[in-house]
């Protein structure tokens, strides 16, 4: 147990986690200065309740901002961009933090109560700001299984950060002027000036192309207001339910927000000094926040094929290399086919709205090619959705067909590329770029799509492996050409892949929209008989596949274990639950 620990742990002696803990430091500090902190001193400068809670507004740039997450993603700002996009604007909002603080360090707040908002509104901006930055440099700082431990190490910089502010600036004050106190705060800065200072820019920001505005200076700014702004928004609208996910964003813990600004003069008037507020209120929560993740971690040790093995675990889901393992030992497993691999075009790029460069690079594909560089857990795939998916309790490709994919034909996908760029008025295809997750056998398969589509249309395509996490959430922006992609019904049932696909869903990040799919997909919904159900569906998939918004390339086997001698245990292969309502399990 404890080398399994041992070798859990060995992820938090990575450098980029000293980085972490002063970067969630420099994060976390600056809320309660203009919180529950300058709430204190507000109350002891004689301000009323009532100017106190409206005191607590200041807050309010922290819901809103995602107005301006999109600028701050998108431009590089003179000067700081020496240190990189994600650094310079860190160390930039650090700076406007620093002066803003010094600023409200000479305010009187019972004088000059409209000074100290200003410098308060502009410290919860630049804040606001740097939440935005950091938690873009976090997550293109580490891979997805680093993801976990980065987070954690950044909360844990975060809370010393709200120690610091709230039960040591409180601490201070019971022994010195509060304008000293915040003379001292400004310091915490530093902090997160030296981590970036001292970091690296993320790698995965290194790659990302910067976008150039050229032109008028009219021009520039449509142009930039259209990519940083307007488009994002339009990407997010496009999104089932946005409008409630929005109001949700500004409303939660609205309660807490609005009525925390009190606790603090609470505690005032109740005759606490500041020295207890300070070690009741944020130490021993501190204490006790960090003592119940560690008693969680212990708890939710992970999933481990030793642990199964041993008997300390009944059930857990496999990868294909451990299956061998698995039947070695005499254990048994249940595989689905619950996952098709697909290629993606972007329907909101004016070349791949095209349909018949859409149809001429997905005839001139040899998809029977890739099945000799294909593991064994994927197999070549006719239609789109996967052999795991029911409809009635019965496969539902057994009821509509395993074959509904054109063949590779050359001549044919050679007429549609060349009709295609006659339509657009092109000679050859633009520069295009494949993003893909890079791991096997994705590469080696998009390697002989390159030759493919050399061999065959004259057209040279760039290819560019990404971690999985960022290829999805280029094609979920839209800031993609062709991806390679998994597609997985949510549930059991073949529209809740198809559903994706129609025009008013949050999930076409492809810019599909056809008549003909939307009139069959409803046809087959509303349905009752299981055969006309299924040719209904089969029909929308096949209007699917013909206009070619998505190449299905192969499908992927997902695996669930169960311990000696545990049977009847429900694996669901579309959300990854375990049940164990008939399970058995000897003494």
């Amino acid at each position: 147990m404890l080398k399994k620990w041992w070798k859990a742990a060995q992820i938090y002696m990575d450098k980029r986690m000293l980085t972490m803990i002063a970067l969630g430091f420099s994060s976390g500090f600056p809320l309660l200065l203009v919180f529950g902190t300058l709430n204190l001193w507000l109350k002891d400068a004689g301000i009323s309740y009532a100017a106190i809670g409206l005191f607590s507004l200041v807050k309010t740039p922290y819901s809103f901002k995602w107005a301006w997450s999109p600028i701050i993603d998108r431009i590089r700002l003179p000067l700081f961009c020496r240190l990189g996009r994600r650094r310079g604007w860190a160390f930039f909002t650090q700076i406007i933090l620093l002066f803003s603080i010094l600023g409200m360090s000479t305010v009187e707040p019972a004088a000059t109560p409209f000074t100290m908002a200003f410098f308060a509104v502009l410290v919860t901006v630049a804040s606001a700001s740097q939440d935005i930055v950091l938690d873009a440099y976090r997550i293109e700082s580490f891979n997805s299984k680093e993801q976990g431990a980065g987070v954690a190490v950044f909360v844990l910089g975060y809370r010393f950060g709200l120690v610091f502010s709230g039960a040591g600036a409180i601490w201070m004050a019971s022994a010195m002027d509060w304008n000293d106190v915040y003379k001292i705060m400004a310091l915490g800065t530093i902090v997160g000036m030296l981590a970036v200072l001292c970091s690296r820019e993320p790698a995965k920001n290194e790659k990302k192309a910067e976008i150039c505005y050229t032109g008028s200076f009219r021009k520039r700014i449509k142009k930039f207001l259209l990519t940083a702004v307007y488009d994002p928004f339009r990407d997010f609208t496009r999104r089932a339910d946005w409008a409630l996910i929005l109001l949700f964003i500004f409303l939660y813990r609205m309660s807490d927000a609005y009525m925390g600004p009190m606790a603090y003069p609470f505690y005032d008037d109740m005759g606490f000094s500041k020295v207890e507020i300070a070690y009741v209120s944020k130490i021993y929560g501190m204490i006790a926040t960090i003592a119940g993740g560690i008693a969680f971690y212990i708890q939710e040790d992970g999933l481990d094929l030793d642990r199964l093995l041993d008997g300390e675990i009944d059930a857990m889901p496999v990868t294909a290399d451990e299956l061998d393992t698995v039947a070695e030992q005499g254990l048994s497993y249940d595989s689905f086919e619950d996952t098709v691999w697909v290629l993606a075009f972007n329907g909101n790029n004016e070349v791949f709205q095209n349909a018949n460069i859409r149809k001429g690079l997905s005839y001139a594909m040899d998809r029977q090619s890739y099945i000799e560089i294909l593991p064994s857990y994927m197999s070549y795939a006719q239609a789109l959705v996967p052999e795991a998916v029911n409809m009635l309790d019965r496969s539902y490709r057994s009821v509509a067909g395993e074959d509904l994919m054109y063949d590779y034909d050359p001549e044919t996908a050679k007429q549609f590329f060349n009709t295609g760029l006659a339509e657009l008025g092109l000679e050859k295809l633009e520069k295009t770029t494949i993003i893909y997750p890079d791991s096997d056998p994705h590469h080696l398969a998009l390697s002989l799509m390159q030759g493919n589509w050399q061999t065959n249309l004259s057209a040279y395509i760039n290819i560019e492996p990404l971690p999985q996490d960022e290829v999805m959430a280029k094609v979920e922006s839209g800031d993609f050409d062709i991806a390679l992609i998994p597609l997985k019904a949510t549930y059991d049932a073949p529209e809740s892949l198809l559903n994706n696909f129609l025009a008013e869903s949050g999930s076409n990040y492809y810019g599909y929209n056809s008549t003909a799919f939307s009139e069959a997909l409803n046809a087959a919904l509303e349905s009752t008989d299981i055969t006309t159900k299924a040719s209904s569906f089969a029909q929308a998939e096949q209007v699917l596949l013909d206009d070619c918004v998505v190449v299905p390339l192969y499908y992927q086997t997902s695996s669930y274990a169960m311990g000696e001698d545990v049977t009847d245990i429900s694996f669901s292969p579309f959300s990854g639950q375990i049940h164990f309502k008939y399970a058995r399990k000897p003494g």
